[in-house]
């Protein structure tokens, strides 16, 4: 028998600084927080939610993360908008 998935629920990253991190993840795309522990706070929307617990960065334990988009449109305006906050995409 097989475990059959269903859409991401909830993924966490380790990041130096939460509240730091949560505001770059608020301010640039549609989160809002659900929830706050010791060292962790939670982002989500109506499709998932990101938990960003403070801890030593390691990108090479993530390959990478997507999040789709509408369409092609949306994302070129996302990504415009991402370079207009500063981001280097």
């Amino acid at each position: 028998m097989t475990v059959k998935l269903g859409v991401v629920g909830h993924f966490g990253l380790a990041v130096r600084d939460p509240e730091a991190s949560s505001e770059f993840w608020t301010k640039n795309f549609d989160l809002h927080e659900a929830f706050r522990a010791d060292d962790a706070i939670g982002l989500t929307n109506d499709q998932i939610t990101i938990v960003l617990h403070r801890g030593e960065p390691r990108p090479e334990t993530l390959g990478h993360m997507s999040f789709h988009l509408a369409s092609l449109p949306v994302l070129q305006a996302a990504l415009g908008e991402l370079e207009r906050n500063g981001v280097d995409v």
